[in-house]
């Protein structure tokens, strides 16, 4: 993972698919959002999702709920 500041949030982002791979099963986040990868955190609140589309997502750590599933880009 690859981790620090930008702005006022803390990142910690995965370095490659595999790490991505790893992280997701950790979170066993396969049990609510199937087809997505964890490819990080925002802040210590928000998992930053990808998607077999390469479409990113945030959604809450806690409640992890579909419903709260919004579309991200990353800041330049």
């Amino acid at each position: 993972m690859t981790e620090g500041w930008f702005n006022d949030n803390y990142w910690a982002l995965c370095d490659d698919e595999k790490e991505a791979t790893q992280v997701t099963a950790l979170y066993g986040l396969a049990d609510y959002f199937p087809d997505y990868l964890i490819v990080g955190l925002r802040g210590w609140d928000d998992f930053i999702l990808g998607n077999r589309q390469s479409r990113y997502f945030t959604v809450p750590t806690v409640p992890l709920d579909e419903q709260y599933l919004e579309p991200f880009d990353f800041p330049a």
